[in-house]
């Protein structure tokens, strides 16, 4: 009996070894490759850090380039081409010592690929959108204006591993600042080389970052390939990244589902379906506020009242749990509470009661119709996706209900139309922003100086100058909430939600980084 105990024992053992190495033969090819399938909604409109600034292009940006600071899986600012920097004793004067790194093409990083970078964005020849993100630096603004010369912006290149950035004022977000895409440094020798076609495909694009751009099949899908000049390449876990470019859903869906996609973003049955399949639902905040903006050169956005009603008839809870499906969260701030001292800003203003708002707004679309004439109409400007013009739908339904007017959608397809029709003069626009870095101001200086086209305030600026270089962090919030306090009583903008992501990973894949400043973030990524 206990020879037959002992071979029924040896069976199992190996039995159960099998099994082991059964698993171990099942994994997934691109396990095996180490590979990671994405989606990318569109096509990056730009990979040239002197202009690319939209969600898609900073994705691309964020893993094929890297800058003298990057963000960890916390978003907390650590080495990049930076191996270690030194700040002045008035924190005016950043010195970075570059760690000696290599392009994709095997030529050194310098400090003066940062230097040419930065001073091209700043170029007035080359009408960056770009450029006010470096106005901290001492002398940017005026060079970018043409009021200035070029060697007198404060960014030099001491020697080829000592870069020196010299500020107006101290700005304790600099450092975070820089992993942004428009600080990513540039070869000036390889750029020159491209006669104006630089960034334009994978062949006209040099890297240092984590990964190569590999190929571009536009409209279709981008495939990055692991850099092996890339200084921290050993600690890099993926050898390949492919971006699947679509927004249709049904497709996506059936992708993850079939496990060819590895991250996917859900809402609404989809969310539900992958959550009773035992699917873990991940959530974020991506920084993004989603609000209405008011064309204040319009005869009827003129007046505050009228700007006052409209928000009074829109519900912002009833917006996000209704119509946008229980996503994402109502805005009570212009500034998202994904930032620094956000969570413990204050200014916000009193709102009555639904009832009470909308008597209050009827009263006043009385007294305008009143004096404009009853055949009053508003244009509406939104992008032209599913959510958006869900959206749209119901503040033209808001509008209309308790006002009586016509309230005209107009829909965009990409950024270009959308601000096509933005110069045409229409009456409100649906729009967004998204954070450049661990700041309030990031969001405030939207209607700041330059920042809106239509509204203007000294007060507001005079505050934005403080708030740009502020001290500490009473100061600070004190700045924050009295600016926060002025678009409450003038609604140039009224915040509708800040967005949040539902998104589901493939239970094998770990180190996934979302949030504000980095939507999404492979570096940490193994199986």
């Amino acid at each position: 009996m206990r020879k037959i105990t002992i071979f029924l024992s040896v069976v199992l053992v190996a039995m159960l070894a099998m099994v082991g190495c059964t698993n171990k033969i099942k994994r997934s090819p691109k396990e095996i490759q180490k590979k990671v399938v994405v989606n990318l909604r569109t096509d990056p409109k730009e990979l040239n850090s002197i202009f690319a600034d939209n969600a898609e292009s900073n994705v691309i940006m964020g893993h094929i380039f890297e800058g003298l600071t990057r963000l960890d899986k916390n978003q907390n600012v650590v080495p990049g081409v930076a191996k270690s920097w030194y700040v002045s004793e008035d924190k005016l004067t950043y010195t970075f010592y570059l760690r000696g790194g290599r392009w994709s093409d095997g030529s050194r990083i310098t400090a003066m690929d940062f230097e040419f970078a930065l001073k091209e964005v700043l170029n007035p020849q080359n009408e960056s959108k770009c450029a006010s993100k470096l106005y901290l630096i001492k002398n940017a603004k005026s060079y970018n204006l043409s009021n200035g010369q070029r060697d007198d912006v404060g960014v030099i290149a001491k020697s080829d591993y000592v870069l020196e950035i010299t500020l107006e004022k101290s700005c304790p977000y600099l450092l975070h600042l820089l992993a942004n895409p428009s600080f990513m440094p540039i070869k000036r020798e390889f750029y020159e080389r491209q006669q104006g076609e630089y960034a334009k495909t994978e062949f006209n694009l040099i890297f240092n970052g984590p990964w190569i751009l590999d190929e571009w099949n536009r409209g279709e899908s981008i495939k990055l390939r692991k850099n092996v000049y890339y200084w921290n390449r050993n600690n890099i876990k993926l050898d390949e990244i492919e971006f699947l470019i679509s927004d249709d859903d049904e497709l996506l869906f059936n992708m993850f589902k079939a496990h060819d996609l590895d991250i996917i973003d859900v809402k609404g049955e989809y969310l539900k379906s992958l959550y009773m399949s035992g699917y873990k639902i991940k959530k974020c905040l991506d920084g993004q506020t989603v609000y209405l903006e008011f064309n204040m050169k319009k005869d009827l956005m003129q007046s505050s009242d009228v700007r006052k009603a409209i928000t009074y008839v829109i519900d912002r809870e009833e917006l996000c749990d209704k119509v946008s499906g229980e996503v994402n969260v109502p805005a009570k701030l212009f500034t998202n509470p994904v930032v620094k001292y956000a969570n413990n800003m204050s200014a916000i203003k009193f709102r009555p009661t639904k009832q009470q708002c909308i008597k209050m707004a009827k009263e006043i679309f009385d007294n305008e119709l009143g004096r404009l004439g009853k055949d009053t109409s508003l244009s509406l400007l939104t992008k032209n996706n599913e959510f958006w013009l869900k959206e749209a739908q119901y503040y033209k339904d808001c509008i209309e209900n308790y006002w009586g007017i016509t309230v005209n959608i107009l829909s965009a397809i990409d950024t270009e139309e959308f601000e096509k029709y933005k110069a045409m003069g229409v009456d409100i626009v649906v729009d967004s922003i998204k954070p450049n870095y661990d700041s309030p101001i990031t969001y405030l200086e939207k209607l700041g100086k330059g920042g809106s086209t239509t509204y203007s305030s000294p007060e507001y600026d005079a505050l934005m100058d403080q708030g740009l270089f502020y001290l500490n962090k009473k100061e600070s919030i004190d700045i924050f909430d009295k600016m926060e306090a002025i678009i409450a009583d003038d609604i140039p903008i009224y915040p509708l939600y800040y967005v949040r992501i539902n998104y589901v990973v493939q239970h094998n894949l770990k180190g996934v980084v979302r949030g504000p400043f980095k939507n999404m973030d492979l570096y940490y990524a193994h199986y």
